[in-house]
């Protein structure tokens, strides 16, 4: 007998609840101080249990530095990206609104000022670079009411808590939707801030901009709204600091292009947005998420996959 492929699909998002949510609820309840030991045993787990999540960081890491570091080098960092992101995990979990006040530490205030005067929206472009969770309810604490452009997660139990979570600490969400882009067009309009990732592999209409010199599918949204409504568009960032602080970085606004030619000007501002956030990410490689496949398409339609190598991904560059 075989399993209609939907209920397939609903076995794995069990499963996965299934493993996740008990270790989640341990990181939720355990003392903090044995975290960061649970965090690097999972990491290291996880590295060497799934092979795909392994490639895909070690290709991506060595995108990103040019192959010029070692295999010791490369592995190192895609451990203790595993580790930060299993470790982010368990602290989102227990995020409290006081929690974020205590540990909350906000760099380039002082550009905010002057883009709220305008009146006119503020978009932050956004990675997944450490703690980004922090990265909303920063915005709010300084004056600007914030709503975070996503895709829902596939997995309906995980979004359950995720959501869960994100709502505690005020975070507001809309989707990738044609109605959650209206909400957003319409909050720009208002004066408030839209926060929008711009670092993830898209399908959908996507711009190839340069990324460590290798083209990559972007999402063009956030471009895109920012020249059509006038508003202005700055990076925001997050890394861990010292004695469990979290920092949020206010870059200061960008310079948009406008040649009248709404495409080049699309592509040519994704481009400085994901410079930006390209140079921010090596700053501190061991804080970024780079298990996802953030070069599988490639402008031809073609694919890489986890096991392209980095000769070929190498001549494929040259050949530009």
């Amino acid at each position: 007998m075989t399993i209609p492929r939907r209920w397939l699909r609903e076995l794995q998002w069990l499963a996965e609840a299934a493993l996740a949510m008990p270790l989640l609820g341990l990181g939720a309840i355990l003392p903090e101080i044995l975290l960061p030991a649970i965090a690097t045993s999972l990491g290291n787990c996880i590295y060497y249990l799934f092979p795909q999540v392994r490639r895909w960081s070690l290709l991506n890491l060595q995108i990103a530095h040019g192959g010029r570091l070692n295999a010791r080098r490369l592995q190192t960092l895609a451990k203790s990206s595993l580790v930060h992101q299993v470790l982010l995990y368990c602290q989102t979990v227990r995020l409290t609104p006081r929690m974020i006040d205590q540990r909350l530490v906000i760099m380039g205030r002082e550009h905010l000022p002057s883009l709220l005067s305008r009146g006119r929206g503020v978009i932050a472009v956004i990675g997944h670079l450490g703690q980004f969770e922090y990265l909303s309810p920063a915005l709010w604490r300084i004056g600007l009411p914030n709503l975070v452009i996503s895709r829902p997660l596939d997995n309906p139990y995980m979004r359950w808590m995720q959501n869960r979570c994100r709502h505690r600490i005020g975070t507001r969400f809309i989707g990738k939707d044609a109605n959650g882009i209206r909400n957003a067009m319409r909050h720009l309009k208002q004066g408030g801030g839209i926060i929008i990732a711009i670092d993830l592999n898209t399908i959908q209409n996507p711009v190839f901009v340069d990324l460590f010199g290798v083209p990559a599918a972007t999402p063009r949204g956030a471009a895109d709204m920012a020249l059509r409504i006038g508003c202005d568009v700055i990076l925001l960032t997050s890394h861990r600091g010292a004695k469990g602080r979290h920092v949020v970085t206010i870059h200061p606004p960008f310079d948009l292009i406008q040649t009248g030619d709404h495409e080049i000007d699309v592509a040519a501002n994704t481009q400085q947005f994901t410079s930006a956030l390209g140079a921010a990410v090596l700053r501190h490689p061991d804080q970024y998420f780079w298990q996802h496949p953030r070069f599988r398409l490639r402008p031809d339609g073609s694919t890489w996959t986890s096991k392209t190598s980095w000769q070929t991904i190498r001549q494929a560059s040259q050949a530009q």
